[in-house]
């Protein structure tokens, strides 16, 4: 049947020959031919390797009675893999989600007549995996190498390789690239340079997938470290046993320091090796090393390696250990006086095995030793030198002077040796005397002399012709010395020696004149007849001492110029004329009257008349009988046309006392004057009190408190910046702490101390000089009050005080400087103001009770005065001739009084031990010589002592003063000196005096415990029997009776007679 299309239709009979066609007519093609399909675009060809995960299919199609389309998709082992059938256009398809793969396809097309057939078959590769890279062995990793070559091993995997790129930089840029198609790549770079490289690789495949290794770093380094600056210095010289610096600067180019190490190689071979430390973030490293007990050279070499062990071990240096030691001879100690000064030999050697130089030093408290070098320069090893040290002291002791040799080079290595010198004392005269100064012709002048250490004594006499007279005084005895005719001045040395062959000397001279025999009457103003005592003194040393009670005196004297002093109305008026011409004034009366009542406005009137030939003339005139009210408001007054026989003034007075010296101790006023008058002493007005005061009232001197005195009112300004004033005792300040109102009273005064009295309450505290007092008034557990002694007058019974608020927690103040004080209740205003009022009117009344209670105590002291000098000079007639001496006894040591027997047999015993005269003699003088202490003993103090010192230069006086000052305020002997001393220039042999009186005046303080009043009677008692010529023998024995040793006495006296 030729191809086509067909239609049929059915015509159906049944057996009653009906019949009928089917409903439709069929229709029917004939297709014989097959259908034609063909892979075309978009499809890939075949063969391909693309970079997906899909297969898209699509075909042309020739056949008119298409059925359907089917695609295939196969695995290469011909396994399908997936297929899809399409029934319609379009005739593409996309096969999704396929793996990585080759697979092959193709498409089958079928027509109605099922006539099918297929298309070629296609093979596609897919491939979405990039390529696999690494690093193999050998290969050289990130790190750092110590060579000049990198190793690089790459391997890579995939079904499409493609190339591989092998990758070499540095800090600068690539340095090299290799390239292969084919796994492994393997390269060695070589001949590289030190530094820092990068490794890396790149690889792709066929459909340009790529991939990448790591980058490696590698860091090559061939150098070694740089060895620099080396220490120690090379040829450097040590000392054994010293700490020294091992080190060098390391520094490496390419990477860091590892490690450094000092290998030392010891002087016998034996090595150290040490390990440097680097000195922070710098490129110094060091090592103490301690040289061993080993001299001679040191070699050191530094090792230093870099982190990848390039090790420098061609750097060295070397130092040179040497052995230094001192040794130092010792001296024998030795004993010498305090004139002639010793040598000692020190012999100083080089044990080390160095040349070395030393520095020479001494310990020498008290600055007696002097080396003759300070210095040793270049003493080579095993050499020695000699050191001279001189010790020389004029003050008997023990003296060590330690000698220090250090070296100059190595402060550690030293030497030292002491000495200690026992200096003795040596020949010293500690005392001269001759009695008298002024002598008559034909008279015996006595000579002596007190000496320590000495091995003979002797004296050379010049005559006025010049002549001299040498005599021996047999060892501190007295020598007389008769006088020949010869007038004028005769010069005396005193001279002793020791064992020694030192020798001390001392000079003094006498002189000798006519006799003249002097007249002279004492009247006052109606011519009677004035009980006077006369002394007379030339050179300042005592002559005579005679009393009158007929005012008429006739005395054979050395017709020369002498000091006469007239004292009268029981010593309350004192003349006293210097240098006076006894030729030119001899039997001329002198006037002294006392009026025995005082002229209208003044206390007391002393009235001097006479025809004297005089240039000066000092006047004493004591007021301790007057009553006066504020005795440091007293004047001093005289008339400028006194009528002595009238006891009147008959012009004006005229106020003198700025001219005048008052002493409120001792009670009187002296004025020095070229002609006589009347004199007077008057009650100046007393300045008003201040307000808030409650009065004044006076009286003599004294030390105790009781009497109400003056009010100071210290306002909170000045209580809080500290308020100074000097009070006198009874003066008190008044001030507020918070709202109460509270007192400070000044009530007692010592030499070193004072009492004050703190009111709210009543409490008593004692404070001493240059001391601090804190008070607590509050209650409040604070210190509210301070109060500081600045300066004590003992003598004025004043004392100068700082007071200040404070406001200081108790535990912080020493419990010696608290004194606690019972605070009461705040007093209101309209109590205190009667209380002040009450309180100035008992003052009023307090003070002339005071005048009444002085004026019977004065009544009594002169009616015992009398009495016991009635009995006296009924015992003891008083002898007129001239030059015996009447002279004081001493009895401050004395706790109970002798009767005149056992003195006399005290006396008598004694010098029955040193004495050469006869012992009937020496008890008839000594019976003859016990008097009481005269009636000014008591009165004389510092100031009068030192007023005595006019033959010393100022400076002398001022530092003799201000040191028995210091003494007796509780200082030690050096330390009054030495503060006395400050600032002033005064020569060795002035100060030697001050020197040993000071010492020795200190030395009895502190033994027989001396306050100032003690002390200063007893130095008068001493230098007042010195000036009446009494041997040092009849002093000591006073005093040995009084209570002192006879050592002590001896040697105070010795001491003071020599510098009298």
């Amino acid at each position: 049947m030729v191809e086509g299309t067909y239609y049929w239709n059915c015509l159906a009979y049944n057996n009653q020959s009906e019949s009928n066609w089917a409903s439709s007519n069929r229709t029917v093609i004939v297709d014989v031919t097959y259908p034609i399909v063909e892979l075309s675009t978009p499809t890939v060809d075949s063969g391909s390797v693309v970079n997906q995960n899909y297969i898209l299919a699509n075909v042309t199609v020739t056949e008119t009675n298409f059925v359907n389309l089917s695609y295939y998709v196969y695995t290469p082992v011909g396994i399908l893999y997936q297929n899809y059938t399409l029934t319609a256009l379009p005739y593409n398809w996309t096969f999704t989600s396929l793996n990585d793969g080759t697979y092959y396809y193709n498409a089958t097309i079928c027509d109605l007549a099922g006539n099918c057939n297929s298309s070629s078959t296609y093979n596609i590769t897919l491939d979405t995996t990039s390529p696999a890279i690494d690093y193999q062995t050998p290969a050289t990793t990130t790190g750092n190498y110590s060579q000049d070559y990198i190793e690089a091993n790459i391997t890579a995997s995939d079904s499409n390789l493609g190339t591989i790129i092998l990758y070499l930089y540095n800090s600068t840029g690539l340095v090299q690239s290799n390239t292969s198609v084919s796994s492994p790549l393997f390269i060695n770079f070589t001949s590289l340079d030190d530094g820092t490289y990068y490794v890396n690789a790149t690889v792709n495949d066929t459909v340009g997938l790529t991939n990448y290794t790591s980058t490696r770093t590698i860091i090559l380094d061939t150098t070694e470290p740089d060895v620099t600056a080396l220490l120690p210095i090379a040829d450097s010289t040590y000392r054994v046993n010293n700490l020294i610096q091992l080190g060098a600067n390391i520094t490496d180019t390419t990477l860091s320091v590892d490690t450094v190490k000092a290998n030392i190689t010891y002087p016998n071979g034996t090595s150290n090796l040490i390990t440097l430390s680097q000195v922070g973030a710098t490129s110094q490293y060091n090592n103490s090393f301690t040289i061993p007990y080993l001299n001679g050279s040191y070699n050191v070499t530094i090792i230093a390696n870099d982190t990848v062990n390039n090790i420098n071990s061609t750097e060295n240096t070397y130092f040179n250990a040497e052995i230094h030691g001192i040794n130092i001879t010792q001296p024998n100690n030795q004993t010498t006086n305090n004139i002639t000064s010793v040598n000692y030999t020190f012999t100083i050697t080089n044990n080390g095995t160095g040349v070395d130089s030393y520095t020479i030093t001494k310990t020498d408290t008290s600055g007696v030793g002097t080396l003759n070098q300070s210095t040793i320069t270049n003493l080579a090893a095993g050499s020695s030198v000699q050191l001279i040290l001189t010790v020389n002291s004029t003050i008997v002791g023990n003296y060590t002077v330690t000698v220090n040799v250090t070296s100059s080079n190595y402060t550690d290595v030293f030497a030292l040796s002491s000495v200690t010198t026992e200096v003795l004392s040596g020949p010293l005269i500690t005392s001269t005397s001759i009695v008298p100064y002024a002598l008559i012709n034909g008279s015996n002048v006595d000579l002596y002399v007190s000496a320590i250490n000495n091995q003979s004594v002797w004296a050379v006499i010049t005559l006025p012709n010049s002549t001299e007279t040498v005599m021996d005084l047999n060892n501190n005895v007295n020598t007389s010395f008769s006088i020949t005719e010869l007038m004028g001045r005769h010069n005396v040395t005193f001279w002793v020696n020791d064992s020694y062959g030192a020798t001390d000397n001392s000079t003094d001279y006498f002189e000798t004149f006519e006799p003249i025999t002097f007249n002279v009457t004492i009247i006052d103003f109606n011519d009677s007849a004035v009980n006077t005592t006369l002394r007379t003194d030339y050179r300042n040393t005592l002559l005579n001492t005679t009393n009158t009670t007929t005012g008429n005196f006739s005395e054979v004297w050395p017709n020369t110029l002498l000091d006469l002093q007239f004292n009268s109305y029981l010593n309350r008026l004192r003349v006293t004329f210097t240098g006076f011409n006894l030729s030119q004034n001899n039997g001329l009366s002198l006037g002294l009257d006392k009026l025995s009542t005082a002229l209208s406005g003044y206390l007391g009137t002393y009235g001097i008349n006479s025809s004297y030939n005089f240039t000066n003339a000092t006047l004493r005139l004591y007021y301790d009988d007057l009553s006066y009210t504020n005795e440091g408001y007293l004047g001093l007054y005289t008339c400028n046309d006194w009528l002595f026989a009238n006891q009147t003034c008959n012009g004006t007075w005229v106020d003198i006392t700025s001219n005048a010296t008052q002493s409120t101790s001792s009670d009187y006023f002296e004025y020095n004057t070229t002609s006589f008058s009347g004199f007077s002493i008057k009650q100046e007005t007393v300045p008003s009190v201040p307000s808030g005061s409650s009065g004044s009232s006076g009286g003599g001197g004294g030390g105790g408190g009781g009497a109400a005195g003056l009010t100071y009112l210290i306002s909170g300004e000045q209580f809080n910046a500290g308020y100074q004033k000097e009070l006198s005792i009874g003066d008190r300040f008044k001030f507020n702490v918070g709202k109460e109102t509270h007192y400070l009273t000044l009530n007692q005064t010592y030499e070193n101390r004072i009492v004050v009295i703190v009111e709210s309450q009543p409490h008593t505290a004692t404070i001493y000089f240059n001391k601090t007092k804190y008070f607590e008034l509050t209650g409040d557990q604070v210190y509210d009050l301070s109060v500081k002694v600045e300066d004590i007058n003992h003598i004025g019974s004043k004392a100068t005080l700082t007071m200040k608020s404070v406001a200081v927690p108790i535990s912080s103040i020493p419990d010696e400087e608290i004194e606690p004080v019972t605070v009461l209740e705040p007093i209101s205003e309209e109590i205190l103001a009667p209380l002040e009022l009450e309180e100035e009117n008992l003052s009023v009344k307090k003070s002339e009770f005071s005048k009444i209670l002085i004026l019977i105590l004065i009544v009594v002291v002169v009616l015992i005065v009398l009495f016991f000098l009635g009995h006296y000079f009924y015992k003891h007639p008083p002898k007129t001739s001239w030059p015996h001496i009447s002279r004081p006894r001493f009895n401050l040591f004395r706790s109970k009084k002798k009767s005149v027997s056992e003195r006399n047999k005290s006396v008598i015993n004694t010098e029955n031990k040193t004495s050469r005269k006869s012992n009937v003699k020496k008890n008839k003088e000594e019976k003859q010589d016990i008097k009481p202490m005269f009636a000014n003993l008591f009165k004389l103090n510092l100031k009068d002592y030192l007023r005595r010192l006019r033959y010393l230069p100022k400076t002398i006086k001022k530092v003799e003063r201000d040191a028995h000052k210091f003494i007796f305020h509780g200082f030690s002997f050096q330390e009054a000196f030495d503060k006395a001393l400050s600032g002033k220039k005064i020569s060795e042999d002035k100060i030697r005096p001050i020197l040993e009186k000071l010492k020795i005046t200190t030395k009895i303080a502190q033994k027989y415990h001396f306050d100032e009043r003690k002390g200063k009677q007893f130095i008068d008692f001493v230098k007042s029997e010195l000036r009446r010529h009494e041997s040092i023998e009849t002093i000591a024995k006073e005093l040995v009776e009084g209570g002192m040793s006879q050592a002590d006495a001896l040697e105070f006296v010795n001491v003071y007679n020599k510098h009298q």
